[in-house]
């Protein structure tokens, strides 16, 4: 299936949902930045940016998966929360850091087959422990980002299946109404 997700198209009603989602986690959480971001190996891009001041990312901005906090939540499909990039050895050359991003909090999007879509994140400028509601929360916009996946997929697969049924028919279809009258046929 990994080819197929390649071809499903995220509908505006869904972008416009997801653009929602930042911008409502970036002022309830009161930070510069909320973002979903979606992977596209070897790049990861900004596929929805909360619509707040001093975000620095812009949709459609793309970058190298080379040491970003998203790419470890990626790697390891779990939450990241550096609460100081700063003061933490691991973490203090971050490329987002050069954007005024020090502080960040994420969790991957995933599949219904366990493969990743990208992340939902938050960064803030400053340092930030994220309190448990605010990771609840994020938890919660995870969820319905994965529900919108899931249905996205499921009908990608139905089509697949109807047009591979349609492929292998061997004899024709024979259209009819209710009576089971052929309505091309005069009687």
């Amino acid at each position: 299936m990994q080819g197929l997700k390649k071809d499903i198209k995220i509908t505006n009603e869904i972008i416009n949902s997801w653009q929602n989602i930042v911008n409502t986690v970036a002022e309830v959480i009161k930070v510069p930045s909320a973002l979903i971001m979606k992977v596209d190996h070897p790049f990861i891009e900004v596929f929805r940016s909360s619509e707040s001041n001093h975000n620095p990312y812009e949709v459609g901005h793309r970058e190298h998966l080379t040491g970003l906090y998203c790419e470890e939540v990626i790697k390891r499909k779990d939450k990241l929360l550096i609460p100081n990039a700063l003061k933490d050895s691991h973490w203090n050359k971050n490329p987002d850091i050069k954007l005024g991003m020090i502080s960040y909090l994420g969790l991957p999007l995933l599949w219904p087959d366990g493969d990743v879509f990208g992340t939902i994140c938050v960064l803030d400028s400053k340092e930030n422990r994220y309190e448990k509601s605010f990771e609840k929360l994020l938890l919660k916009f995870k969820e319905l980002v994965e529900a919108h996946l899931v249905l996205l997929y499921r009908n990608l697969v139905d089509i697949k299946n109807l047009g591979d049924i349609l492929d292998n028919l061997t004899e024709g279809i024979i259209a009819h109404d209710k009576d089971r009258k052929n309505p091309h046929k005069a009687w």
